[in-house]
């Protein structure tokens, strides 16, 4: 029965983190005000770059968009759950859903894809046991996510949350990042079936 919820490959990249910026970000479509960090990244020829993550889940609503559980107060608190088709399209403007190598640079700042889910997950007690450091002030929180080909079918919270990310894997799935434990795991997950969360990326000209 659902609930009402309440809330107070390996790829190797020559880089390491310079440092991390807290900041927010307004999305003027519907004035949602979203918590930010900026990392930056050292590169091997002494450059830096930056990219900016939102530090909460996208909350805006675009079609084939849900609350967890079919309550509008959960997006409030935990942000939508997205189809693929959605996610892609659901970024505000100069923001994008990020693709598989975004994923990886923010791994890689962070111990690598083995290591990182570690210091991308909260250490809010929502986790549990399994509450990481947020050593990377990502913010993850285990608010699950759905199955949009079984009504009312939402699971996870408590335990796990999946992202998508921008890159296909073929016609009919997309590459997702989840964070369970110490790992930031990437699978496939079905484009217009599963609905995940959504954390949209700037990266600086």
């Amino acid at each position: 029965m659902s609930m009402r919820i309440i809330l107070v490959t390996i790829v190797l990249f020559q880089f390491s983190a310079a440092g991390q910026t807290v900041g927010s970000f307004t999305d003027e479509r519907d004035g949602a005000i979203y918590r930010t960090v900026t990392y930056e990244i050292k590169h091997s020829k002494d450059s830096i770059s930056t990219i900016t993550w939102m530090a909460q889940n996208l909350n805006y609503e675009i079609e084939n968009s849900y609350c967890y559980d079919d309550y509008d107060s959960n997006c409030d608190s935990m942000g939508r759950l997205y189809s693929w088709s959605a996610a892609m399209n659901a970024c505000p403007e100069g923001w994008r859903l990020p693709k598989d190598e975004d994923w990886y640079v923010l791994a890689n700042l962070y111990g690598g894809v083995e290591k990182a889910g570690t210091h991308l997950k909260s250490s809010d007690d929502l986790w549990g046991d399994r509450k990481g450091t947020n050593k990377s002030l990502f913010n993850g929180m285990p608010f699950g996510n759905g199955d949009q080909q079984i009504k009312g079918a939402y699971y996870g919270f408590g335990s796990l949350v999946i992202f998508w990310s921008a890159t296909e894997k073929n016609e009919n799935k997309a590459w997702d990042w989840k964070l369970l434990g110490r790992e930031l795991f990437r699978y496939e997950g079905a484009k217009e079936r599963m609905l995940n969360c959504v954390r949209c990326v700037q990266i600086a000209k």
